[in-house]
């Protein structure tokens, strides 16, 4: 079995790990197995799957600037497309649905997902299948015994096989198909052109040796000719070709002038270039210091639970977890007075600097707004109005509001576009667990003036108030983007947990298999549970006054 060359002294090769290649029998069986291909509708099913990842896929990432050209597709066990995504965003089946004997085909290898590199041309994804094809009892048996047992056992392994510039790995029922660097038999030819002679490695070489390299032309190209002319009294012949070598040592004097000046051309530009490439390191290291300070700032922003008001009263715990060095979501708690504690729970649209801005703006106001503290509708409009005033254009957040009073436990709240809205977790078993949504209004920073709607309701000991922010729900599905009926029967079943061992258990659900599989939002979770009540339980008739509107 022969291996890839993948380091060579100048630094050429870009991959990192040793992809084996097939052997030389192998390759001659590939070679029968795609004639036996050529005319059959696997092959034109391989095209169109190809078309569809070169005119389609890769025209939407060069589009849309990104990085990431990787597709992945599930597959049923029939052979049929169930889910087809590119970095999270899905994709329609479109043309990629229509190429029904490919899928067929990898299901019955029992190939459940595919992991394909966009980038890949037809004759690779053609190579690829005809080498599963040609092994295709092996591999339907996870076998590594029979023909080409040396590439079925890399088959297995990670990076894989190496098959016409790619990489394929199969392990499980995952199949990874990507592109990789391949070499040819006339790399080192290359190498040398790269490298140069060992004699002309500087322009200035160039320059000093311009004219004997003319005169060693004329020598040999003219000088045995001129030398038999001169002998043989070919006067006529000796002038002709006496002036042609004049001619020909002023061809190459001014050729080698040339490309010495060409030479030192391209390493004053080498040299420019080496002097950027400092100054963009530097300029990055700095931007990388910047992030990681107003990180550091941005946490100061967030509360600890340990240093949350009203320990004797409330139970807290927090988790957050930006996409990026800082990030748009934002939550606070402070005590308003003995009894009473404020709460913002807050998704600032976007992510990095901009949305830490916002933040910013964000965290100011809810200070300011401690000095007086004269109601929640106050709060949100004051809110409103700063980043109506201080936000860019079509910036905006959404924020949740809460006022919850230790004596009685009665909470007031407004919602101000926030998703997912919070949850409310009973402590008795036959309430039920539900996010409050009875209190919805517009997002803040998108009118200057804002009609509040706020509701209340009456906490008991035991209960707890969870808030989530967008990027833990997210789920690569969309039918319930948010998943509120996956969250709420989780929360059913663990409504008795402490409030610290809820919102991890809620983190490692946020991993689950659901979720999205590029998590490309920030984090935030905020857990409320009450221990006990300062005063005594509201009255009934007090309870019944548990909404009102602003």
């Amino acid at each position: 079995m022969g291996v890839l060359q993948v380091r060579k002294p100048n630094g050429r090769m870009p991959p990192q790990i040793v992809a084996p290649s097939v052997s030389w029998l192998t390759r001659w069986r590939l070679r029968f197995a795609a004639l036996r291909l050529r005319r059959g509708a696997l092959r034109e099913d391989v095209y169109r799957l190809a078309r569809w990842l070169r005119y389609e896929v890769v025209a939407e990432a060069d589009a849309e600037a990104s990085e990431s050209t990787t597709v992945d597709v599930v597959l049923t066990e029939a052979g049929q497309v169930a889910g087809l995504t590119r970095s999270g965003t899905v994709l329609e089946a479109g043309e990629a649905g229509a190429c029904a004997g490919v899928w067929r085909f990898l299901a019955s290898l029992g190939v459940r997902r595919c992991h394909l590199d966009a980038r890949l041309d037809r004759d690779q994804l053609m190579e690829t299948v005809v080498f599963l094809w040609a092994l295709r009892a092996a591999v339907a048996a996870r076998r590594m015994s029979g023909p080409g047992r040396s590439a079925l056992a890399a088959l297995y392994t990670e990076p894989g096989v190496h098959i016409a510039c790619t990489e394929v790995s199969l392990r499980g029922a995952e199949l990874r198909v990507r592109s990789s660097y391949c070499t040819t038999q006339f790399d080192h030819i290359v190498d040398w052109f790269e490298r140069g002679p060992r004699t002309l490695r500087d322009h200035r070489t160039y320059f000093r040796a311009a004219g004997l390299y003319a005169g060693m032309a004329v020598m040999l190209v003219t000088g045995p000719s001129l030398f038999y002319a001169s002998i043989h009294a070919l006067w006529y012949e000796a002038i002709l070709l006496g002036l042609a070598s004049v001619v020909l040592f002023g061809l190459v004097y001014v050729a080698m002038m040339v490309i010495g000046r060409v030479e030192y051309d391209n390493e004053e530009k080498t040299e420019q270039l080496a002097r950027a490439l400092q100054d963009l390191h530097r300029y990055t290291d700095r931007i990388g210091t910047d992030l990681d300070r107003a990180r550091q700032v941005q946490e100061k922003f967030l509360p600890r639970p340990e240093r949350m008001p009203h320990q004797q009263h409330i139970r807290w715990a927090s988790r957050f977890e930006p996409a990026e060095r800082v990030g748009g979501d934002y939550f606070d708690v402070a005590a308003v007075d003995e009894d009473r504690v404020v709460i913002l729970f807050s998704d600032v649209c976007g992510h990095g600097m901009s949305a830490a801005f916002l933040t910013a703006v964000l965290k100011s106001t809810f200070l300011g707004w401690l000095d007086h503290h004269t109601g929640l509708d106050t709060l949100a409009n004051e809110l409103n109005s700063h980043l109506v005033r201080l936000a860019p254009s079509g910036s905006f957040a959404a924020v949740f509001l809460a006022l919850y009073d230790t004596r009685c436990g009665r909470l007031e709240y407004a919602n101000c576009g926030h998703q997912p809205e919070p949850w409310l977790c009973p402590a008795e078993a036959k309430e039920t667990v539900r996010p409050l949504s009875n209190a919805r209004n517009l997002l803040l920073g998108i009118e200057p003036r804002l009609a509040l709607q706020i509701r209340s309701l009456y906490l008991k000991p035991g209960d707890t108030l969870l808030f989530v922010s967008d990027g833990v729900v997210e789920s690569a599905g969309e039918d319930d983007p948010y998943r509120t009926g996956e969250l709420t029967a989780f929360l059913g079943q663990r409504r008795a947990a402490e409030v610290g061992r809820l919102v991890d258990e809620i983190r490692a659900w946020a991993d689950g298999p659901r979720a999205a599989p590029a998590r490309l939002d920030d984090r935030a979770i905020l857990g409320l549970q009450v221990r006990a009540l300062a005063c005594e339980r509201p009255t009934v008739d007090q309870m019944a006054a548990d909404a009102y509107v602003i």
